[in-house]
């Protein structure tokens, strides 16, 4: 059972949104490519698939799931101003696309 739905429905739209960006940036590249956005995808992918789906899975107390959601909220940030980053800079290259070189 989930206690604290609407922080987990925040999470939830979180995780669609930092999915978006990645797949976003994944599509500008047309040549070569990055490591780190297949891991951000992954790791961003594995908040839905592992820390909410084991919440839905397994009860816990109200202050055991807030620890969880805490610990996914983490995961979340770590690859949030890193994207903004590659957002900025692959803006910056115009509609051309993108050409990874010795990454």
């Amino acid at each position: 059972m989930i206690h604290d739905k609407e922080r987990v429905q925040k999470i939830r739209a979180y995780v669609a949104s930092q999915t978006e960006l990645i797949k976003s940036l994944q599509a500008q590249i047309v040549k070569g490519g990055l490591d780190n956005l297949d891991v951000a995808l992954k790791q961003t992918e594995d908040i839905e698939t592992i820390f909410l789906a084991e919440l839905e899975r397994n009860d816990r107390t109200p202050i055991e799931e807030s620890r969880w959601l805490f610990m996914a909220e983490y995961m979340l940030s770590i690859w949030g101003p890193r994207l903004k980053v590659l957002k900025d800079h692959f803006g910056k290259s115009g509609s051309n696309g993108i050409e990874v070189v010795g990454a």
